[in-house]
């Protein structure tokens, strides 16, 4: 990306003073609380007691009472008032993620928070290095809100994003790991709608056949260990959330979709879902058409992590932390290639982009969040066509033996 040797420091350096900001500003509002065990206003990383309390109800032989109000409740005035009329909501992730969440409930609330976000920081940080090789680029991307955004929200948006990255990084060159990659985010399913669509048409059998596996098999294990009426209950409480969510107006700011954007604009909760379906048809047929002509894996990967964004209905700006990812596949070909001049504009925007679209969307009531993953899929889908026009042949099949 940066062909002078001069500025990849300066570029790194960058990075770890926007940490530290950060991080300060972090330690700085954490200085409100006089213990880290019982918090009598907010609570830090505030999205996290939807992760902590589940899991920690899974080593009380509670698993069920992730998807139960009052059992939410209960538990999570152990750390914080919750007041009696106040109806908390549940878990909105299948059981699955009980599995990965329930070593987190072995902790007490502020310590499992830092630890779920730094763990998820390495596995971030390590997906960036495994897709660019550029020690600076890693430490320059300290500067991406993608990652703080997850912190001050205590979400999960690194690890989807770090599964996908993985995932799309080792299709050609282990396609077991990337199997189990994509495996694993079924746990946020929302997410990997068009990941089926991808495979498909870059023809990995073998990467399909793994995820596959592993997908039943986490459905398998959920079963067994929670009991199989947790799927009823999961089932259940996956389809209140999306219910609560379609019709959470003070949300709709913090979900850059296309049906909050909708609802946004007074289109019926019916009409926005349909119009957000629709969408997935156009977004299947880009991301089936770059992965079945081009040979450029690197911008086939960033279209399918702009495209998962923009067709699920339920993306959260956390979630925008896959921006990051699409980031790096693209900073890979903008090093071989160099610049473009609208790159020079867009890219900049991609890295304030998580925590921008919460201020414009919230200044002007209208959610604009979907133009950051549209811009970035447009660039990569330009220097596509570019290779085609030199290369038009079909990509050859990946990993075909099952």
């Amino acid at each position: 990306m940066l062909k002078n040797a001069r500025l990849k420091p300066l570029a790194a350096l960058f990075g770890i003073a926007i940490c530290m900001v950060a991080i300060a500003l972090y330690i700085a509002d954490l200085s409100v609380y006089e213990n880290f065990t019982y918090f009598p206003g907010n609570l830090p990383g505030g999205d996290f007691r939807s992760f902590w309390a589940p899991a920690r109800m899974v080593w009380f032989g509670d698993a069920a009472g992730a998807y139960n109000s009052p059992s939410m409740s209960a538990m999570v005035a152990t750390i914080t008032p919750v007041p009696w009329y106040l109806r908390l909501g549940t878990m909105y992730y299948p059981p699955t993620y009980l599995l990965f969440l329930a070593p987190f409930g072995l902790l007490e609330y502020f310590v499992a928070h830092l630890v779920f976000f730094l763990c998820g920081l390495a596995l971030f940080l390590s997906t960036l290095w495994v897709i660019t090789r550029q020690r600076w680029f890693v430490i320059f991307m300290l500067c991406f809100t993608g990652i703080w955004i997850n912190l001050v929200s205590g979400q999960n948006g690194l690890y989807t994003a770090s599964l996908a990255g993985l995932g799309f990084a080792l299709l050609g060159r282990n396609p077991v790991a990337a199997g189990l990659c994509f495996g694993l985010l079924t746990m946020k399913p929302q997410l990997g709608l068009l990941i089926p669509v991808a495979l498909v048409a870059a023809r990995a059998w073998k990467v399909i056949g793994v995820a596959a596996m592993v997908a039943l098999a986490l459905f398998v294990l959920a079963g067994v260990i929670f009991g199989p009426d947790i799927w009823v209950w999961g089932l259940s409480g996956m389809a209140n959330a999306s219910y609560n969510l379609s019709q959470a107006q003070s949300l709709w700011i913090r979900i850059p979709s296309a049906f909050s954007t909708m609802r946004l604009s007074g289109v019926t909760p019916g009409l926005a879902m349909l119009l957000q379906l629709l969408l997935i048809i156009p977004m299947s047929m880009i991301v089936r058409g770059v992965w079945r002509h081009s040979r450029n894996q690197n911008l086939n990967a960033v279209v399918s992590c702009c495209a998962a964004l923009l067709v699920t209905p339920f993306v959260y700006d956390y979630d925008m932390a896959l921006l990051g990812i699409a980031l790096a596949f693209l900073a890979v070909e903008i090093s071989r290639n160099g610049w473009w001049w609208g790159e020079r504009l867009v890219l900049p925007l991609i890295i304030i982009w998580p925590v921008a679209v919460n201020k414009i969307s919230s200044g002007l009531t209208l959610q604009l969040g979907l133009l950051g993953p549209l811009f970035l899929m447009f660039l990569a889908i330009r220097r596509i066509l570019k290779e085609l026009k030199v290369a038009p042949q079909p990509m050859p099949a990946l990993n075909t033996s099952v």
